[in-house]
């Protein structure tokens, strides 16, 4: 049996398992608005309309099954915010985890920048989540010296 994790760029034909995949980790009660932004990438990869799906957008394989994605979008420039690669995100299979799927992942998209010139990777976590913490500054990412986020509760 083999085991070997691919990763490759996210196709149209996998949007059904990337929105089973995603169902299966987050469950019934995600928040509609990350419902709505997990499926604007992925009505792109369906919609045919585009030559190919979204750049920065990967899937992990392992015995022809995908057991992880990554999205992300190229951004920057606007209103001054730093040009790069912000991972929107990032879904392992549970059974599938500590296998260093999601690393591949993060891996795949920091050299697809390399490739591109995007000069950085950001990913925006809420406080308190440890896990997600881990995992990014296990990738390589840190804390952003360039973006701050502020927010007053009103």
């Amino acid at each position: 049996m083999n085991d070997e994790v691919i990763v490759r760029p996210l196709r149209h034909e996998d949007a059904d398992a990337v929105r089973t995949l995603d169902g299966r980790i987050v469950g019934a009660d995600r928040s509609r608005t990350w419902d709505r932004y997990v499926d604007r990438f992925l009505r792109l990869a369906d919609g045919k309309a585009l030559p190919e799906a979204p750049w920065g957008c990967f899937v992990a394989e392992s015995r022809g099954r995908i057991i992880g994605f990554l999205l992300s979008e190229l951004r920057g420039g606007e209103y001054g915010l730093p040009r790069g690669a912000w991972i929107m995100a990032v879904a392992v299979d549970p059974k599938a985890r500590r296998r260093g799927v999601g690393r591949k992942l993060v891996d795949e998209l920091v050299n697809s920048c390399r490739q591109r010139r995007v000069p950085d990777v950001f990913a925006a976590l809420l406080p308190g989540d440890g896990e997600a913490g881990s995992f990014v500054r296990s990738c390589g990412l840190d804390p952003s010296k360039s973006v701050a986020i502020f927010s007053r509760t009103v």
